[in-house]
């Protein structure tokens, strides 16, 4: 079963507890951003961003 995460939703559609939002880093580089229900195991959506790479100086 899946479900989308609505904006302003702040409890999990199954079990009516609230959701976690979670925005780490990403070894290497990189951010990580999830919403999951911790007593369902379920994660709701998942996002994360490539490494930025700067220019090398001249």
């Amino acid at each position: 079963m899946s479900f989308t995460v609505e904006d302003g939703m702040t409890r999990c559609p199954r079990c009516t507890e609230l959701l976690v939002f979670r925005l780490d880093a990403m070894p290497g580089g990189g951010l990580r951003y999830d919403v999951f229900c911790p007593p369902c195991g379920e994660t709701h959506f998942a996002m994360s961003t490539l490494p930025m790479r700067l220019p090398a100086a001249a």
